[in-house]
């Protein structure tokens, strides 16, 4: 079992701005779309926008060759981490310092003035699926997952802005392949969001505190078989979130969980129940 990934595909990349929710709101929503100078196809993540307007992600050119790309908020598109090989852009923080994933299986850090670093969760190696950064701070701390050598289950880390490492696992976080834990997301208070996948591949969604605490996050309707469960997507810098969970009929309803605990599920007008 896979967690979803959120990222958009396809030959163009979409920005949507100046949009809430409701139907007057997407009456006024703007679109860009774009494509660096060369694409074929373009991609984005969920966490590839930053507060400015700037946006990174990677595309292939004619030739096969991947790049990876910041777009900035005039519409200037820039190289970025030239030096790797197969750079995929996760997130990108408000100094424009993006990080991702290369292959073979490794971690990057890379910015828009041209300097890129990689790493690799210690111990781990090319084998497994290696490690997975998945957000930038504004300080430069850098969150993911990763799985240990010729494992397929995850486990998240956290890696400071001077390179050192803390590795966790979400309670109850099964052993198999695609379980185990995995990270979404990160604020500047050292907050971590994510989900852990049990050993009956369920989905809980977890907060992890700077000093190692776990709270578990679990929507009283989500379902509880396999491929079911409650997913942790966005955490803002007052500790509230944003996910999604998999009702008893395997179909999918937002919500939101405020600072206190409390849990507001969002369906939009028109979907299925």
């Amino acid at each position: 079992m896979k967690m979803p990934s959120g990222a958009l595909t396809g030959c163009a990349a979409l920005i949507l701005i100046d949009c809430c929710f409701g139907a007057r709101a997407v009456a006024k929503a703007k679109f860009i779309e774009f494509d660096p100078p060369g694409s074929i196809a373009t991609q984005i993540s969920s966490r590839s926008l930053n507060e400015t307007g700037d946006v990174t992600g990677y595309y292939i050119k004619k030739d096969g060759h991947q790049r990876a790309f910041i777009r900035t908020n005039n519409g200037d598109f820039v190289d970025i981490a030239t030096s790797l090989s197969d750079p995929q852009p996760a997130a990108i923080n408000i100094h424009d310092v993006t990080t991702g994933q290369d292959r073979p299986h490794k971690g990057f850090i890379a910015a828009i003035d041209g300097s890129v670093i990689t790493f690799r969760v210690p111990g781990t190696d090319d084998s497994g699926y290696g490690t997975k950064p998945r957000v930038i701070d504004d300080h430069g701390n850098v969150a993911g997952h990763y799985t240990n050598p010729s494992e397929f289950n995850w486990h998240g880390f956290l890696r400071s802005m001077d390179g050192n490492f803390i590795k966790f696992d979400a309670p109850n976080a099964g052993t198999q392949r695609d379980q185990g834990t995995y990270v979404t997301d990160l604020n500047s208070t050292g907050y971590i969001a994510g989900t852990v996948v049990d050993a009956n591949n369920v989905g809980h969604g977890f907060l992890r505190a700077p000093d190692g605490t776990m709270i578990i996050v679990d929507v009283s309707n989500a379902g509880t078989g396999p491929g079911q469960g409650t997913w942790l997507g966005g955490l803002n810098e007052n500790g509230a979130v944003a996910g999604y969970f998999y009702s008893a009929k395997g179909r999918a309803h937002g919500f939101l969980r405020d600072i206190d605990g409390n849990i507001v599920p969002i369906t939009v007008h028109q979907a299925g129940n």
